[in-house]
């Protein structure tokens, strides 16, 4: 019966892991950029409405 333990050359060090793709901070900057503004323009109309 074979022992089946950690073996460190089954995975690449942390120096040479790919990075995460540059489009995935992308994506979370456009979806964050498009939060604000939807909050933003939930408070202009709520002003808008508390004036008139």
């Amino acid at each position: 019966m074979a022992y089946i333990g950690y073996d460190p050359g089954l995975r690449p060090s942390s120096g040479r892991t790919r990075p995460r793709p540059a489009g995935a901070r992308v994506a979370w900057e456009r979806l964050a950029l498009l939060a604000v503004s939807t909050l933003a323009w939930f408070g202009i109309i709520a002003a808008i409405r508390a004036i008139f």
